[in-house]
This record gives structure tokens, sequence and C-alpha cells, in this order.
């Protein structure tokens, strides 16, 4: 009688121990890191010639408003692209460092395409004049104006441009 007085209570801990360490509604979940990463190149051509192509550094508020966008239908549009000519932009930029205001380059809506290459790849394209002459060495891309949400953008292989040349910025993007 003594031994079964010790395995009833050692039981109900041996029971209860097994619930707390099983019960799905108290772990920690613990999500995949690398499924839906978000990825962006941009390339870029002065007169038609290639100036190449570039990763995109994508900003921290792209990727809540790409959450948001899945969660809530918010903030889904990344389309006005912008020129600059000042440092690289990064993950915490809220907006595009030396945005380029003048000479026919103000920032711009870029015309949307479905690229078929894989499932989730889009592209969001501009081409622009010239009216002077001016450095631009940048680009990023917003979900409206230039005063909307910036979704990121990168560093580009310097381009003086004079009057009447042109440059046209291609943002592809792509969820894998």
């Amino acid at each position: 009688m003594n031994r079964r007085m010790f395995a009833v209570p050692i039981l109900a801990l041996f029971l209860l121990g097994a619930f707390i360490f099983t019960n799905k509604e108290e772990q920690t979940p613990n999500p995949v890191i690398d499924y839906g990463k978000v990825h962006g190149e941009v390339c870029v051509a002065v007169n038609g010639n290639s100036l190449g192509c570039y990763e995109n550094t994508v900003s921290n508020t792209f990727l809540n408003d790409t959450r948001d966008c899945m969660a809530q239908g918010a903030y889904c549009i990344y389309n006005h692209i912008a020129l600059g000519n000042t440092s690289a932009p990064i993950a915490t930029s809220t907006s595009h460092p030396g945005l380029i205001s003048e000479c026919g380059l103000t920032s711009a809506d870029g015309t949307y395409k479905t690229e078929q290459v894989s499932a989730g790849n889009w592209t969001i394209y501009h081409t622009w004049t010239s009216t002077c002459t001016i450095v631009v060495n940048t680009t990023g891309i917003y979900n409206d104006t230039s005063s909307g949400h910036y979704g990121g953008g990168t560093t580009i292989t310097s381009a003086s441009l004079t009057n009447g040349d042109t440059i046209q910025v291609n943002y592809t993007r792509w969820v894998a």
C-alpha cells in the first residue's frame, strides 16, 4: 500500500510534465526564415546601353508593407520609381537619399509587368529623358509618390546625363 501511495503522485507529476511540454498553445512558433523571402534586382540603361544590374536593398518598410498587404490589403502597390545622386540607401532608409527633382528626372509611376520566368516575379520600369546635365547614381522605389512608403533602392554606376539622354530603370522583384 505504501508503494501505491508513492506511485500516484509520481504518475501525476509525470502526466503533468508531459502535458506542459506537449501543449501546442504553450509553445512559441519557430518560423522558417528562408521561405517566402523577397528578392530585388535593378537594371539600368542609358541611351539603350546597359549600365548593369544591381542587387536591390529591400527596406524594412517594404517588408512590413508586404506583410500588411498579404494580411490586410494595405500598401500593396510599389510602382513609383525615383532617381538620386548621393549615398546608397540602406534597409532602415525611409526616403530615397539625394532624390532628384529636376531636369525631367522627377520620380514617376512605372509600368507593371509580370515576369513569366517563374511564379512570384514582377517588374516595374520607367524611362526618363534628361533636360539638363546631371549625374545619377542611385535609384529607389516607393508605394506612392516620393513622399509615400519607401521600398528600398540601390547604388548604380554613375551616369552623367546631358540634355536629351534617356535613362531606363527596371525593378524586378520576386518571392522565393
